[in-house]
């Protein structure tokens, strides 16, 4: 049962840093005619592991978006970037939910932010009573909704559900 009026129990960040994973292996060779040689060979892991398969986050929240943005800057810019991280967030995609309810310890704005900050998302969605609406469809995911437009119904009047039910 996924509750999406509900604050977030944990973090996302598991998604993109897993508790493990595999990042290399390697294989000792020994000659042995030869005993005091050793080969080592060096062999990329090629992102076998389940974390690098393509991912839909669906109901992140605009907080835990904006974290996950701040990991781009430190982990996917710049001059050193992590392949391992890169991978795993360029195969995700992430569908944030709107908070429809502010708990007294949220902090996303005290950090700039508000519940409907879907700038970092793919897709930003806010619930409606009886459904939800997407108010920001990024670049990089059109194709999604695209090859599933049966999905999908355009909102009749959707300014004023809007201004009804936020």
């Amino acid at each position: 049962i996924i509750n999406l009026t509900e604050k977030t129990k944990k973090s996302p960040k598991f998604l993109l840093f897993p508790l493990s994973e595999t990042l290399f292996e390697f294989e000792y060779k020994k000659d042995l005619e030869k005993p005091d040689v050793v080969n080592i060979e060096l062999m990329s892991s090629g992102g076998s592991d389940s974390s690098s398969r393509n991912k839909i986050i669906f109901g992140i929240k605009p907080c835990d978006m904006s974290a996950i943005k701040m990991f781009d800057l430190v982990f996917g810019a710049g001059g050193k970037q992590d392949p391992y991280y890169l991978n795993k967030r360029n195969s995700s995609i992430f569908i944030s939910v709107g908070c429809s309810k502010v708990y007294p310890d949220c902090f996303c704005t005290s950090v700039g932010g508000h519940p409907f900050n879907f700038e970092h998302a793919d897709i930003g969605m806010i619930e409606l009573e009886e459904a939800y609406a997407i108010l920001k469809i990024g670049e990089n995911v059109k194709w999604l909704v695209e090859e599933n437009r049966d999905l999908f119904e355009k909102a009749k009047e959707l300014e004023n559900i809007i201004k009804n039910d936020i």
